[in-house]
């Protein structure tokens, strides 16, 4: 058998099992408890996300300034 054709039928056969795998997940609300588990509840955590998503994205953008800044000597 060719090298080709053993790479194909191993791929053939992976993908078959892979379809027969599956996973069942029931989200009840009694179950899940978010509130309970994220300190300050959901408002917290939304700011605290926007802070640092804003923080991260502005980083790249406040270095390149004072390494220009530094560039022309002031």
């Amino acid at each position: 058998m060719s090298l080709v054709l053993r790479s194909t039928v191993r791929a053939a056969r992976s993908a078959r099992q892979m379809q027969v795998r599956s996973l069942h997940v029931e989200n009840k609300v009694d179950k899940l408890m978010l509130s309970r588990t994220i300190p300050g509840g959901n408002k917290a955590l939304a700011i605290k996300v926007v802070i640092y998503g804003s923080v991260g994205l502005s980083l790249p953008f406040i270095a390149t300034k004072i390494s220009q800044d530094k560039a022309r000597g002031n």
